[in-house]
């Protein structure tokens, strides 16, 4: 779940603007010498003003001060009603001056730290400052992470997630589970796909957002915990408690299917060894000699572009565009497939509406350079590139700072990737253990789905190109790159020039 907040350029551990430093520097100067108390409010100040100057000095498009500040304050009386804190006064006059905007808001949220020197100990009047301008940024990949939040981010940026839970992907609305771990709690309690989690600890959910269901369902390894389960042909809930177990879900599992087909589940793209896993699992279904592969990216919510970029490359041909990025100096840059082994049987790739940011840029560039076909329901339309920033009190601010457009320089962010085959899921009604979409990618590498023909061969004639092939069998001169990948070693490196005579594999 964690990977749904990050589209990281990198997992920055230092650096940021210039700002951010003097912000820190500043409560140091004016509070080396005062009581503690004044120390800490110093320190949340100084994390709000860091904040704000991330936001206008690296966000993907300018911001105001007045309106980012004005929402920030709008935040701070929100929370400090929920906690039951005294409200802060009037918010101060802004006026777009950013300088003097940052000195009136910095001057009221002293005062205001000031006036609540006893404040309850899970509210912290820097966080929801900082929550208020990241709500009116209103963007993805803009978002705050606590202590907390940050520490597991990191743990998840080297691949070393863990967790106490109960090993259930959980999706709302709803509140269903998606997906039941193996060898976990959940899957020992017989928790199923489409199950609804209708309480907690004996509070009903039906009101309650998914992130906070998520904080309920963890906890320490060793406490337990109590569900109430609707499930669908049974008249009244099941109730099912569970002891919480380190959890620490594969990046990447794969197995066979039948005997000729390749599975791979990739659930992000944090770092490189994800990478080395989906490369090892490729060699050996190779020499298995599977004749295609499913790589399941449903759920896949984004992670690191070069990890993505160095997967793509093994199915696109060398210089074949990825992803285009446009900055907030609108300078444009064109991210492209390198060198790697290709693998030589057809790929049919998986996606939902949990598939996200680099997951949705690796599905539409599979599907506009026509080297798979991509099975599923529309995705969730949230791609930009982001950069993390660590603040100075041990929390962290990611800013968007890239606009990302797929290969073909379509928008994907509010918009998604539609598949080549649709299957929509109702978690609801489906049967348990029935997987639909896996089952139509079946259908599809075997050429039981109308207007989709299995892997077959060609013999290159006189005159022939990759180009005027693909026409033939897909209609379209622009799938050459399907034939390509398909067939580069009998192709060689120029895929104009090819030999009469020589076998071509046909995709599907």
């Amino acid at each position: 779940m964690l990977a749904a907040l990050f589209l990281a350029l990198a997992a920055a551990s230092s650096g940021g603007a210039a700002r951010p430093a003097s912000a820190s520097g500043l409560a140091a100067v004016l509070y080396a010498q005062q009581p503690a108390a004044r120390v800490i409010d110093a320190q949340q100040a100084a994390t709000v003003e860091q904040a704000f100057d991330l936001l206008m000095d690296e966000f993907v498009h300018p911001l105001g001060s007045a309106a980012l500040l004005q929402a920030a304050w709008s935040q701070l009386e929100q929370e400090a009603a929920q906690h039951n804190a005294p409200s802060p006064d009037l918010a101060p006059v802004l006026t777009d001056d950013r300088d003097a905007d940052l000195a009136q808001f910095r001057a009221a949220t002293l005062a205001y730290l000031n006036q609540v020197p006893n404040r309850p100990a899970d509210f912290v009047p820097a966080h929801a400052l900082v929550r208020g301008m990241v709500a009116f940024v209103n963007e993805g990949h803009t978002s705050f992470l606590n202590p907390k939040e940050y520490q597991d981010y990191l743990a998840w940026s080297r691949g070393e997630l863990k967790y106490g839970g109960i090993g259930a992907h959980v999706q709302g609305p709803g509140l269903l589970i998606g997906e039941v771990f193996s060898n976990t709690p959940a899957a020992r309690a017989g928790l199923r796909a489409g199950d609804a989690i209708l309480g907690i600890n004996g509070a009903a959910t039906a009101a309650l957002p998914l992130a906070e269901a998520v904080r309920l369902l963890r906890g320490p390894e060793g406490t337990t915990v109590e569900l109430l389960i609707g499930r669908r042909g049974l008249p009244t809930p099941i109730a099912v408690t569970m002891r919480r177990e380190q959890i620490a879900p594969d990046a990447v599992a794969s197995r066979l299917i039948g005997d000729d087909l390749g599975y791979i589940r990739l659930r992000s793209f944090p770092e490189q060894s994800v990478a080395d896993a989906v490369e090892r699992a490729m060699a050996t279904f190779e020499d298995q000699g599977v004749r295609g592969l499913i790589l399941d990216l449903r759920g896949n919510s984004g992670g690191r572009l070069d990890v993505g970029v160095r997967l793509l490359s093994h199915f696109l041909p060398p210089g074949t565009r990825v992803y285009e990025t446009v900055d907030r100096g609108a300078r444009q840059q064109t991210r492209v497939a390198v060198s790697r082994s290709a693998p030589v049987f057809p790929l049919a790739v998986l996606v939902d509406n949990g598939t996200a940011s680099m997951g949705e840029i690796f599905a539409a560039a599979v599907q506009e350079q026509g080297v798979a076909t991509v099975v599923g329901s529309t995705t969730e339309g949230n791609v930009a590139g982001g950069k993390m920033f660590p603040l100075d009190d041990g929390s962290a601010l990611q800013v968007t700072v890239l606009e990302i457009q797929s290969s073909a320089g379509k928008r994907l962010n509010g918009v998604g990737v539609v598949p080549d085959e649709t299957v929509n899921v109702d978690l609801t009604t489906a049967l348990p253990g029935d997987d639909v979409v896996l089952e139509r990618a079946i259908a599809v590498l075997n050429g039981d789905v109308p207007g989709r023909t299995a892997a077959g061969t060609y013999t290159v004639l006189e005159g022939d190109t990759l180009k005027a092939i693909a026409e033939r069998f897909y209609g379209q001169r622009e799938a050459w790159p399907r034939l390509y990948v398909a067939n580069r070693d009998a192709v060689g490196g120029d895929p104009d020039a090819l030999t009469v005579g020589t076998r071509l594999s046909i995709p599907p």
